[in-house]
C-alpha cells in the first residue's frame, strides 16, 4: 500500500493540461459549484457554469447541467475541496483513495485463491501498470467503479463459497455503489449471475436481486434527470448513449473520429500491450489459451462437464467484464483509452495464478524471486510511456488563458475568445482555471462590426490565439482596438 500510494501521488499538484485531463478540469469545476452553490440550491445536479451564474426573472440561478454519469463522483470531490481547499492535488485525492482500495481488493483476492505472497505481487502488479500510475489519481469515474467492482468480485466469491448472507449483503452494497457511480459497473453483475447459473444453481436466482438493484439505481438516475431538466434524456443524456453506441448523428464529427472495426481492434491491442505491459498481457493470453482448451476437453471428454477451479473461473469472469464495456459502447472506448482499465483484474489475476502454476515446481524463495522479476519488467518496461504520459502539456493553452482572464477580470465578469476551434478542444480547461463566464465566437469581419456594439456591453474583453489565429482582415479589424500582449494570447478591450 505504502509503494502503491507512492506511485500514485507522484505528480498529484501538476495542473491539469495533460492526457484525457479534460476529466479533472471538469469534474473538479463540477466539484467547485457545489462548494459554491451547495447540494440543495443544485438539487445534486452537476452543473457545469464557470463563474457567476446568471440569474432567472424569479432570482433564481440558470444552471448548465451536465447529465451524462450520477453525482457521486464530482460530490466526493466537492467534500475534498471543502476540507482541503480547491486544488488539483484535493482533486486527485479522492480517485487516489479509492485505487488505494483496489489494489487492497486485488491482495484479498489473491489470498483468497492463492497465498499472502502471491496477493502481494497481484496488488504490486496492479499498482506498477502504465494504466494505474497515470489513471488511478485522475478524477474520473473510472477508480471508484473499478474499486468497487473488484470488491463485489471478492464479496461474491466470499458469498459462493460460504453460502453466508452478510456477504450476500455486501455485495448488494456494493451493486448499489457501482450503480449510482457510473455505467461501466453495470456490465459486471449480470456476469456474475451467469457464473452462479454455471457453478451454483443454488444461489444463482437469488444473485438476479443485483439487477434489481441496478434497476433501480438507472431509474434513480432518470428521475433525477427530469427533476434537473424537465426530461428523463435532458443534459445530453439520450446523445451520449447514442454516441457511445458508435451511433454519431453529425457525419462531421462522425468523419473526425473516424472509427471502423479494423482500426478498433488494432488500436486495442496496442493500448492493452503499452498500457498493462507485455508481461501481463501474455499472462492473460496463456489464461485464455487454458480456458478454451478446459472447454474443449471437457465437451469432448466429460459429456459437458468443465473443469474449471473457482479460481480460474472467476478470472475469466474478469475477462468477460473488462471486454463487456469495450464490445457495446465501442465508440467510447476507441476515443477514450482508459475505459480499458476493467482488464486490469483479469491481467494482474492472471499473472498471479501463473505464479500459482510455477509454485508446485519450485521452493518458495525462487518462486519469490521470479515474481519480484516479473513485477520489476512490468514495472520498467513502458517507463518511457509512462513518463510522457506524466509530462503531456496538448492542453495548456487552456490552461494559460484561464489563468490569464482570472488575472485580468473580476468575478463576474465575462470575456469573449475569438479562435477557431478553441471552444471544442480547450473550453473546459479555460472554464475552470479562470472561474469566469467565457463566451465563444467565430465570424467574419461583416459580422464583427454587426455585432460589436453587443459584445462591448456583455464581454470585457476579446481574446484571440496565436495557435489558432483569425483570418487576416479579421485580424486587422481586431487590430484596431486597445489590446495587450500575454504570451501567445492577446486581449482587446471590448469595454
Amino acid at each position: 500500500m505504502l509503494l502503491a500510494g507512492f506511485i500514485f501521488t507522484k505528480g498529484v499538484k501538476k495542473p491539469f493540461y495533460g492526457h484525457h485531463d479534460w476529466n479533472g478540469v471538469q469534474y473538479a469545476n463540477m466539484a467547485r459549484n457545489f462548494v459554491r452553490y451547495g447540494f440543495l440550491n443544485t438539487r445534486f445536479g452537476q452543473v457545469e457554469n464557470s463563474g457567476l451564474a446568471e440569474k432567472d426573472d424569479s432570482n433564481n440561478y440558470i444552471y448548465n447541467y451536465n447529465t451524462h454519469h450520477p453525482s457521486l463522483l464530482p460530490i466526493l470531490i466537492s467534500f475534498s475541496f471543502k476540507v482541503f481547499g480547491i486544488y488539483e492535488w484535493s482533486a486527485r485525492l479522492v480517485p487516489i483513495v479509492f485505487s488505494l482500495g483496489t489494489i487492497l481488493g486485488f491482495y484479498f483476492l489473491g489470498r483468497l485463491f492463492f497465498s499472502g505472497m502471491i496477493g502481494f505481487f497481484i496488488a504490486a502488479f496492479a499498482a506498477a501498470t502504465p494504466m494505474m500510475v497515470y489513471f488511478g489519481k485522475m478524477p474520473v469515474h473510472e477508480p471508484l467503479i473499478l474499486c468497487w467492482s473488484v470488491w463485489s468480485i471478492y464479496w461474491y466469491v466470499k458469498w459462493l463459497n460460504t453460502k453466508e448472507s452478510k456477504f450476500f449483503t455486501l455485495l448488494l452494497v456494493f451493486a448499489f455503489l457501482n450503480g449510482i457511480t457510473g455505467w461501466p459497473g453495470y456490465f459486471l453483475y449480470p456476469i456474475i449471475s451467469l457464473h452462479a447459473f454455471l457453478f451454483d444453481r443454488k444461489i444463482w436466482r437469488r444473485s438476479l436481486v443485483l439487477w434489481l438493484v441496478l434497476f433501480l439505481t438507472f431509474t434513480a438516475h432518470l428521475a433525477h434527470t427530469f427533476i434537473l431538466t424537465g426530461s428523463i434524456t435532458g443534459g445530453g443524456l439520450l446523445e451520449i448513449f447514442l454516441k457511445r453506441l458508435n451511433q454519431e448523428t453529425d457525419p462531421i464529427q462522425a468523419a473526425i473520429i473516424g472509427f471502423s472495426w479494423k482500426k478498433y481492434m488494432i488500436q486495442e491491442a496496442r493500448w492493452l500491450t503499452v498500457y498493462f505491459t507485455r508481461p501481463l498481457v501474455i499472462s492473460g493470453l496463456i489464461l485464455i489459451l487454458r480456458t478454451v482448451f478446459a472447454v474443449l476437453q471437457g465437451l469432448s471428454l466429460h459429456r459437458g462437464r468443465l473443469r474449471f477451479s473457482l479460481a480460474e473461473s472467476i478470472i475469466f469472469l474478469s475477462f468477460l467484464f473488462g471486454l463487456s464495456y469495450p464490445l457495446v459502447f465501442s465508440n467510447a472506448v476507441f476515443i477514450h483509452d482508459y475505459l480499458n482499465i476493467y482488464f486490469l483484474p483479469f491481467f494482474v489475476l492472471s499473472a498471479g495464478w501463473i505464479i500459482s502454476k510455477v509454485s508446485k515446481f519450485f521452493p518458495p524463495k525462487i518462486v519469490f524471486l521470479l515474481s519480484l522479476l516479473l513485477f520489476t519488467l512490468v514495472a520498467i518496461e513502458r517507463r518511457g510511456f509512462v513518463k510522457a504520459l506524466q509530462e503531456s502539456s496538448m492542453h495548456k493553452v487552456g490552461f494559460n488563458l484561464g489563468l490569464a482572464v482570472k488575472q485580468r477580470t473580476d468575478f463576474g465578469e465575462a470575456v469573449l475568445v475569438a479562435a477557431p476551434q478553441f471552444a471544442a478542444h480547450f473550453s473546459k480547461f479555460a472554464y475552470f482555471y479562470a472561474d469566469r463566464k467565457i463566451g465563444f465566437w467565430e465570424g467574419n469581419v461583416q459580422d464583427f462590426q454587426r455585432e460589436k456594439d453587443g459584445m462591448s456591453k456583455n464581454y470585457k474583453y476579446l481574446i484571440t490565439v496565436d495557435p489558432m489565429p483569425a483570418v487576416e482582415e479579421l485580424k486587422q479589424e481586431f487590430d484596431k482596438m486597445e489590446g495587450e500582449k500575454a504570451g501567445e494570447l492577446t486581449f482587446y478591450k471590448l469595454l
